[in-house]
């Protein structure tokens, strides 16, 4: 941080899909022993980010398959049992440890969450679970829900929303984000419609 100019409590962290899982498990799990590892010099430092950009991310891989998808998240080659180490069905523990939801407390950071109501590789009832859960400990979310959008969300209205959500976070410019609608068809562009 010295060496670059940074400030270390104003670490941001984006992702989408598999992404947007590890950056919603860094939002929760600040400060989470068994989760700080061990490895390298660095062990001392805390691993807590002031503000998460969960794009389309998993949340509860037991309930993947709660809706239509174009992948059977039970099965035993599906991404989330690879992740776990065998079909998730016979590994409920592991599911939870790798779970978001099972490591929200009230001082996580804050998350700004976008998923498209036509996700069919994850879908939007993870983004719902998540807010849910965040909500419940008081910790600030926002979701912004892309009706008929699909997984590869993006775009400029995209764009400004987490640039608004960082300003506000990091430099109190603005006003907090809110839940919100959006059309896909406001947004400009999809990278990969789904």
């Amino acid at each position: 941080a010295e060496r670059f100019g940074m400030d270390p409590e104003r670490i941001a962290v984006y992702g989408h899909s598999a992404g947007g899982h590890l950056v919603a498990m860094l939002g929760v799990t600040g400060g989470v022993k068994q989760l700080e590892g061990s490895l390298g010099p660095h062990t001392k430092l805390d691993s807590r980010v002031a503000a998460v950009i969960d794009f389309c991310g998993p949340t509860d891989f037991l309930r993947m398959n709660d809706f239509p998808s174009q992948i059977d998240h039970d099965a035993a080659n599906s991404p989330e049992s690879r992740l776990v180490g065998g079909a998730i069905r016979k590994h409920p523990d592991r599911c939870r440890n790798a779970s978001p939801l099972s490591y929200v407390t009230p001082d996580d950071a804050p998350f700004l969450v976008v998923h498209g109501t036509r996700d069919e590789l994850v879908a939007y009832n993870q983004s719902e679970l998540l807010r849910t859960s965040l909500e419940r400990a008081r910790v600030p979310v926002a979701l912004v829900t892309i009706t008929r959008g699909g997984h590869g969300l993006g775009g400029p209205v995209l764009d400004a929303r987490v640039r608004a959500f960082l300003e506000f976070r990091f430099y109190r410019r603005g006003v907090a984000a809110k839940h919100e609608s959006l059309r896909s068809s406001e947004l400009g562009r999809e990278k990969n419609p789904g």
